[in-house]
C-alpha cells in the first residue's frame, strides 16, 4: 500500500521530479517499489544515497537509469550501480 500511494504521488506531481530529490526518487525505486532488502528502513536509503552523492556518485544519472530497469530485475539494478557509483 505504502508503495502504490508513493508511486501514485511521484506520477502525479513529479513529471519532471520537481520538489522531490534524487535520492528520494531512488529510494523510492529500491526500496518500495522493488523492495530490496539491503536497506531496513527509507530513511537509511536516503541517508546512504546522500553519503555517495557527497562521495562523488551521481546519484540523478543512477536515479535516470533506475527509470529503465524492467520488473525490478536485479542485475540491471546492479549495473545501474555500477555505472553510477553507488
Amino acid at each position: 500500500m505504502r508503495a502504490m500511494l508513493w508511486t501514485a504521488m511521484v506520477l502525479a506531481g513529479c513529471a519532471t521530479k520537481e520538489g522531490v530529490s534524487a535520492c528520494t526518487s531512488v529510494c523510492g525505486v529500491l526500496f518500495d517499489e522493488c523492495q530490496l532488502e539491503s536497506f531496513a528502513s527509507f530513511e537509511e536509503c536516503e541517508s546512504s544515497c546522500a553519503y555517495a552523492e557527497q562521495r562523488g556518485a551521481k546519484v540523478d544519472w543512477y536515479d535516470e537509469c533506475l527509470a529503465n530497469v524492467s520488473e525490478c530485475n536485479t542485475y540491471e539494478i546492479v549495473e545501474c550501480e555500477n555505472e553510477h557509483g553507488w
